[in-house]
This record gives structure tokens, C-alpha cells and sequence, in this order.
């Protein structure tokens, strides 16, 4: 039998994991600061809150990998018209129920998206290239690039390679222990530095590229060990987690790694 790929694999991962998925987003709806899933989320809705700034209402919009649905959600209430495509069959069901039109979700895959040539203002892909190898993060950003309009934004994020949570090393380790590189409970995770990312999408042709970091990624050690700890320390350093964002030396060290860029 053929041996399954990475982006297979998270697929089956993420239809496993669509109900978690829901409630984690139910919880971040209530407080952000609930778990590092949800503080997570709220790091990176900052930079997406700015993207949307550089949009006119009524653009298009596309959501790959829009899991449970919820920020076509928001998109659709700005006002743009916004579609969404998710490998996971039980993501598309969850999704189908919160958005104002369904059928402007899809079943699918980044690597072939059903849409035409030169069709949206901004493609957004939030935690997707990060479950993939090289060969189809590369697909991935060529279809993205095909279906944006010329000077269209991309909005991206990938995995930090030296984020000071240590996932890089504890990643690296398990893989050696376990002697597998990655399983439906445990998928593949493509790691990255800043200038890796720019020079990949110069690669693919992508201009005006540029690469944000931001969140104090220790606090979610702290939330593995509990949560509740890692709620009240969540609190009392945000102040400091969005200072230290600001700083560019922090970039290469920060738990999200985020790239805007246009085509």
C-alpha cells in the first residue's frame, strides 16, 4: 500500500479533530486567554484584524484550510464576500452551519483549488503549510499565487523554527523515539527560520514580502503543565508579549511566524 502523505495525513488528523476544533473555538469566543490554542489564535487574529485594513469591503476573499468556519464568519460580518476550502470532511459540515452562504464552502485541497485564474483579492492560509513537506508547500503557494489577482495579498503563517517553546527539538526528539516521522495523532510539522520563509516565496514569485513574529511562546509550556496557571500568567504578561513582539529581535525567536505578501 502507498504510503500516505503529510497533507493526507493531517487531513485524517484534522476530520479527527474537528469537534476539539469547535470547542476550542467556542472557549476563544469567551476568553481568549482559556489555553494556548485559543491565546494562540488571538495573536495571530491581531495581524489578521490589520490585514483586513488593507482590503476594500466587498473584496474576495479566500479562507484555505478554514476548518470550523469561524473566520469566514468574521469576514463575511466586514463585509467581504468570503469563501473557504478545508480537507475534512467534518471541518466543511461545522463550517457549512456558521457562515450566511455554504455553498461558497468547499471539500478540497490547497494543492488543486477549484478556482479560476486571477479570481481573488486575498488568499488567507492560517496553520496549514506547516503540516506539509517542502514538495506540497510549494503546490500550495503556486496555487495560491494562480488564484490571487494581480497585486493580491497572501496572508500566511508557518512554524518557528527556534520558538522558544522548543516544539523544533521536542519534535526531533520524538521522531527518534518513536522512530516515525509523523502519524494521524501526531502530524508532520515543516519548520522554519524568517529569512527561510522570504526566500521561499521570492521563489515563488511573491513581492512586498513581509514577515511578522509575534507571542512569548514559553506560556505554553506553561499551559501544557495547567492550564489554569497558564491562564493567570497569560494575563499578567500580555503587556510584555506585545512589547517583546515588536522587537525585531524577537522575530527568529517568536511563537508565531507570520508572512503578508502580494503577488
Amino acid at each position: 500500500m502507498q504510503k500516505k502523505t503529510p497533507s493526507e495525513i493531517s487531513a485524517e488528523h484534522h476530520n479527527m479533530k474537528a469537534g476539539d476544533f469547535k470547542k476550542n473555538y467556542e472557549n476563544y469566543e469567551n476568553n481568549k486567554f482559556f489555553n494556548a490554542f485559543t491565546l494562540g489564535r488571538a495573536k495571530i487574529d491581531i495581524e489578521i484584524n490589520n490585514l483586513t485594513k488593507m482590503l476594500n469591503i466587498g473584496s474576495k476573499i479566500l479562507d484555505v484550510g478554514c476548518g470550523t468556519g469561524d473566520q469566514l464568519k468574521i469576514f463575511e460580518k466586514i463585509g467581504f464576500d468570503a469563501y473557504g476550502l478545508d480537507p475534512a470532511p467534518d471541518m466543511v459540515t461545522i463550517a457549512k452551519k456558521k457562515v450566511i452562504d455554504p455553498s461558497k464552502i468547499s471539500l478540497g485541497s490547497c494543492e488543486h483549488l477549484p478556482f479560476d485564474n486571477n479570481t481573488f483579492d486575498c488568499v488567507v492560509m492560517v496553520e496549514v503549510l506547516r503540516y506539509f513537506d517542502s514538495k506540497s508547500i510549494g503546490k500550495a503557494l503556486e496555487e495560491a499565487r494562480r488564484v490571487l489577482k494581480p497585486g493580491g495579498i497572501m496572508f500566511c503563517t508557518f512554524v518557528n523554527r527556534w520558538c522558544l517553546d522548543f516544539f523544533y527539538i521536542f519534535q526531533k526528539f520524538r521522531q527518534i523515539t518513536k522512530k516515525n516521522d509523523f502519524d494521524i495523532k501526531n502530524p508532520h510539522c515543516e519548520f522554519f527560520t524568517p529569512s527561510e520563509v522570504e526566500k521561499l516565496l521570492h521563489k515563488f514569485n511573491f513581492k512586498e514580502i513581509k514577515t511578522i513574529g509575534n507571542m512569548f511562546s514559553p506560556i505554553r509550556i506553561i499551559y501544557k503543565l495547567n492550564r489554569n496557571l497558564g491562564e493567570m500568567l497569560a494575563k499578567k504578561i500580555e503587556n510584555f508579549d506585545n512589547y517583546i513582539s515588536k522587537k525585531k529581535f524577537f522575530k527568529p525567536l517568536s511563537g508565531h511566524l507570520i508572512s503578508i505578501c502580494k503577488k
